[in-house]
């Protein structure tokens, strides 16, 4: 996926002097960070215009003590009317964010966590909000932002070979004429035409004296072979205990792929927490309840939304969601 270039900057809501937010528009990572102007603000944005408006597939943030990032989209024509590319998602652990440790870790941002079908459009300008409600004593921002998106260069190749209703062959499936190599060819022509009408008589004899040599040789093979060989035994595959075959393991990223979950009775952030664990193990989020969904993520018992999906879904608790994410392996959703 090539980096998309951030075209200008836009806004900014607050910026250190030593960590402007132009700094982010710089390809130098190791020195472009960008801070807020004073330790413990409620939030800091920061607003970009791209070159041309690109459809976003994938998206890199090196974190400078953010406890967590949300992501805007709009097109540049209606510059009021933003779209939820990112939900809101964490940078640190809750315990990191607290003691101000760990503060510079770096997340990758795949195409199953942008929001559909936002993700699918193309858009020219962006909105980055930080947060750091846990710490009040530090500045925070983003040492980097890349943007990501697939490349054109098969489609434009595709493209070039096409005239209208008509395609052009490729140059290297045509064949070079060099001077000469028209004759060179009857030439060839002929000759094998004067082998294939040759007679075929003395290759018949010869056959049929390799065949007496062979038929001699043969006999005396099997006057030696007196005592029939006993076949080596084959292996049954049902030697092979089916218990004791490999299992295959699931990647980090696709513990959770099959899930498809609905928070309820949580507030942020610690409800963006949990969102943000399950949407790094390969799970995708709805805000509400449908068809499509697999699991309730639920604070508590016999409210509305428990008794909605009752005998419909999976109810689980926030501790199936941390415990997979913290032991790295998809637990029962009973226990």
């Amino acid at each position: 996926m090539a980096p998309i270039k951030l075209g200008k900057l836009v806004s900014v809501s607050s910026e250190d002097p030593s960590y402007p937010a132009e700094n982010l528009l710089k390809h130098e990572y190791s020195k472009c960070k960008w801070k807020c102007k004073v330790a413990g603000e409620k939030q800091a944005v920061v607003e970009f215009q791209l070159e041309k408006p690109t459809k976003i597939t994938a998206i890199d943030v090196g974190n400078e003590f953010s406890a967590f990032i949300e992501i805007l989209v709009c097109k540049s024509c209606t510059p009021d009317d933003y779209k939820v590319l990112l939900v809101a998602s964490s940078l640190m652990s809750l315990q990191d964010a607290k003691y101000g440790s760990n503060g510079n870790e770096v997340r990758f941002f795949k195409t199953e966590n942008l929001t559909k079908p936002v993700a699918d459009e193309k858009w020219d300008r962006l909105k980055v909000i930080c947060t750091q409600p846990y710490n009040k004593m530090i500045q925070y921002g983003l040492c980097f932002i890349i943007i990501r998106s697939s490349s054109e260069n098969d489609s434009s190749q595709d493209n070039a070979l096409t005239l209208g209703k008509f395609k052009l062959k490729p140059e290297s499936t045509v064949d070079p004429i060099s001077v000469g190599s028209i004759y060179k060819k009857k030439e060839n022509n002929k000759k094998q035409e004067r082998k294939e009408n040759k007679p075929v008589t003395n290759r018949h004899q010869k056959d049929a004296a390799g065949s007496t040599s062979v038929n001699g040789s043969l006999n005396k093979r099997n006057s030696y072979s007196s005592t029939p060989k006993k076949s080596p035994k084959k292996l049954k595959h049902t030697d092979v205990d089916p218990k004791n075959k490999p299992r295959r393991e699931k990647k980090w990223d696709k513990l959770l792929d099959d899930v498809v979950f609905v928070i309820s009775g949580f507030q942020n952030p610690l409800r963006a927490d949990i969102r943000s664990k399950a949407l790094a193990m390969g799970a995708k989020y709805k805000a509400d309840w449908d068809s499509s969904c697999t699991h309730l993520v639920c604070a508590f018992t016999n409210t509305p939304k428990f008794n909605q999906v009752r005998g419909s879904g999976k109810i689980v608790k926030k501790d199936w969601i941390e415990e997979c994410y913290s032991k790295r392996m998809r637990f029962p959703w009973r226990r």
